[in-house]
């Protein structure tokens, strides 16, 4: 397997064909060599195609194309996934010009306007006083979803340091939020995921929410006093995990129904922007793409849906 892969990539791999072997329930660990893949390949194509999911399966696809590739599988074997392959970027392709949504993208939509209102509860339900973790939590999940609603990143406020400073921070192996005034401050991004693509970038955060993360920034220091934004439960060293920012996502609207995560709020935040009609800007929208880490186009195709008055 090519050793230029991240660490991460080649977790991900790991774990997706593994489940494709725990999915065919045979005996033992999974081999070391792809014998099983060739000797289980209709079982597997069969498993492969129930996904619902159009990335899903392609995706699963792709990490098949690359262990056929590493243990030297049939050409017949390879042919098949680059041809399901494209197929598959085709179908996604078509969907994202169009930008309509999937059912499942449908069913999951929660709008601008019930982010802001489930916004607006959580600021409501803050505890008075703030002493325990579980009141730390509810106050991070409302600052969470304040930030995500006007700079709609992906998990990254989970690796994020917050300090008052006029300096920028040294340590460009982790994010900051850093304060520079009462109503000035930044968000530094040296850890994402297209960092690689458009290098560490520095978003300005809107004055109203540079007010109230000032305001709470004493408790934010009191309750995390190694100067996460989020830090972990039971290791204040450490920050949460971004697994972990998700699920509290979740959390906050599990009694809809719906899955949100930072996934759903950009396409929210996306989708508004881009439905505004002339009035939008260039400008607007190349600075919503760059808090967002991708291009204008990305944004347009892969993020924005279109939507019904309900959804908006």
């Amino acid at each position: 397997m090519k050793t230029d892969l991240s660490i991460k990539t080649l977790i991900t791999y790991e774990a997706t064909i593994n489940a494709i072997f725990k999915a065919l329930k045979l005996d033992g660990p999974r081999p070391d060599s792809g014998d099983w893949i060739e000797e289980h390949w209709p079982q597997i194509v069969e498993h492969v195609e129930a996904t619902v999911s159009l990335h899903s399966k392609k995706n699963r696809y792709a990490v098949l194309k690359v262990y056929a590739t590493l243990y030297d599988l049939p050409d017949s074997i390879i042919d098949f996934l680059d041809n399901k392959m494209k197929s598959l970027n085709d179908e996604v392709a078509e969907g994202y010009e169009s930008n309509q949504m999937s059912a499942k993208v449908a069913a999951n939509w929660v709008g601008l306007k019930e982010l802001k209102q489930t916004r607006d509860t959580l600021k409501q339900k803050l505890p008075g006083v703030i002493d325990t973790y579980n009141e730390y939590k509810a106050l991070c999940k409302y600052l969470i979803l304040l930030i995500h609603l006007e700079i709609p990143l992906r998990n990254d406020l989970a690796n994020a340091k917050i300090s008052y400073s006029k300096t920028t921070p040294t340590d460009d192996s982790i994010n900051h939020i850093v304060l520079k005034t009462k109503r000035t401050g930044v968000i530094i991004l040296n850890d994402y995921k297209t960092k690689k693509q458009y290098g560490a970038t520095t978003i300005q955060i809107p004055q109203h929410i540079v007010i109230e993360l000032h305001k709470h920034l004493p408790t934010i220091q009191r309750m995390s006093p190694h100067g996460w934004f989020i830090c972990d439960k039971d290791d204040p060293t450490k920050p949460i995990s971004r697994t972990t920012l998700t699920k509290w996502l979740n959390d906050v609207f599990k009694d809809t129904g719906k899955s949100v995560s930072t996934t759903q709020i950009r396409r929210a935040v996306v989708s508004h922007l881009h439905d505004v009609g002339p009035n939008t800007t260039v400008k607007q929208k190349k600075q919503l793409a760059a808090m967002m880490g991708h291009s204008v186009t990305e944004a347009s195709t892969v993020y924005a849906k279109q939507l019904t008055d309900e959804q908006k």
